[in-house]
């Protein structure tokens, strides 16, 4: 079913809401019949409903593509593209899901204990000598050809992060459950996930999500999502270790 409900998306089929027909966004040649829908909801005033909030639901998407276009024509940085445009995006993506937030987290940084390993199995350091995190720039400009330029870029991904995560907003029983848990951590590590940064240190957070402008490099944006995800494991299999030593 959800390979079906993709395909459909991505042939155009049936994905525009037939009340937005004459709205002067849609009076395109390009716009073709099978791409509208039918909405069929009971009585009047449920169709006039469903329109207002189709309407709305549009104003807001076209604002931000509005931003988007305005952000890239005005060359705009990384951070102001978070702001201005995914931002919105992201909320906008998870907002039927209570129980899910996005949550920015471009100043968190990874733990020491959960930093991978590097090939010889020496821990990624925390920052590399006579390095800062500026120079990440420089080394995305390298486009990572080498060995050696991929270490570095690992080496400064560790205080380079992503920019979102999408995290959980536990009930108060599963949030209760993780308190005790943390009660009884190391004051080192009090935290479910590999980071003591405070919007993420109660939450579970599964889904990272790392953002690149048109400029950006591709490959720092793979060792910067790849650091994080490692790291996230790293976590994980500690807290599964715990399980399994009181199994025991």
């Amino acid at each position: 079913m959800l390979f079906e409900a993709l395909s459909t998306v991505e042939g155009k089929e049936k994905i525009l809401p037939a009340a937005l027909r004459d709205h002067s966004d849609f009076r395109d040649t390009r716009i073709r019949e099978y791409m509208w829908k039918t909405t069929q909801v009971p009585g009047q005033a449920g169709v006039e409903n469903v329109e207002a909030t189709l309407l709305e639901n549009h104003a807001h998407l076209r604002g931000i593509v509005d931003d988007s276009i305005a952000s890239s024509n005005l060359h705009r940085s990384e951070a102001a593209w978070n702001c201005l445009v995914h931002t919105p995006v992201l909320r906008r993506a998870i907002s039927r899901f209570a129980s899910l937030e996005v949550e920015p987290i471009s100043s968190a940084q990874i733990l020491p204990a959960f930093r991978p390993l590097s090939r010889t199995g020496d821990q990624t350091p925390s920052r590399p000598p006579n390095a800062s995190v500026s120079d990440a720039s420089s080394v995305s400009g390298l486009g990572l050809g080498t060995p050696n330029t991929r270490l570095s870029a690992a080496t400064l991904s560790v205080h380079n992060m992503v920019d979102f995560v999408v995290v959980l907003r536990p009930k108060e029983e599963l949030q209760n459950l993780i308190g005790t848990f943390l009660d009884r951590q190391p004051y080192t590590m009090p935290t479910v996930n590999q980071t003591i940064y405070e919007p993420l240190r109660t939450r579970p957070a599964p889904i990272f999500i790392e953002t690149k402008t048109s400029s950006g490099n591709m490959d720092t944006a793979n060792v910067q999502l790849g650091v994080w995800v490692a790291a996230w494991h790293q976590r994980m299999r500690s807290i599964i270790a715990l399980g399994e030593e009181q199994i025991r």
